[in-house]
């Protein structure tokens, strides 16, 4: 995890100034750069490890350079974690009021189908409703007759002339 840990900040400061990281030349590169990256981060390094690694790295200029980038890296970091969220990454209240809203609606109106639906307001169309009788006439039978009024009985308009 170590070694993950000083290679991605070796990218980092690659991507910063555009220069590949040291190579490594010796076996003990290696734990001299992870060494470096542990007592960066403030962890606790023992005694003799810290001084097996700054006798390393007294005599390996690779070495020297990494430790100058694993510096860049860990300040570059450290200033994008402190950097203040982009606007554009953080939408705005009122953005996340109106998302919600606009989700709720959605759900509001495909339940309305739904229920529509459910209910035989589909597709199906209802059977048509039955003709009325005449004016005048009645609807009802009896013994299979239609039922008539008697004259003067019938039904008229107000603003008919022929009604008594």
């Amino acid at each position: 995890m170590a070694d993950l840990l000083v290679a991605a900040r070796l990218r980092v400061s690659e991507a910063i100034d555009g220069e590949p990281a040291p190579e490594r030349r010796t076996p003990q590169c290696g734990p001299a750069r992870r060494v470096v990256t542990a007592q960066l981060d403030g962890e606790a390094v023992s005694a003799r490890d810290l001084d097996r690694a700054s006798a390393h790295i007294e005599g390996c200029d690779p070495c020297q350079a990494a430790r100058l980038k694993l510096q860049e890296a860990r300040l570059a970091c450290r200033a994008w974690s402190a950097a203040p969220p982009s606007p554009v990454a953080a939408p705005s209240p009122l953005a996340a009021g109106r998302a919600r809203l606009a989700a709720v609606v959605g759900g509001v109106a495909l339940l309305l189908v739904l229920v529509v639906v459910v209910l035989g307001g589909g597709s199906e169309s209802a059977p048509p409703a039955p003709a009325a009788p005449p004016v005048g006439q009645g609807s009802a039978e009896a013994d299979g007759q239609d039922i008539v009024p008697p004259p003067g009985d019938e039904f008229c308009l107000p603003d008919d002339p022929t009604c008594p």
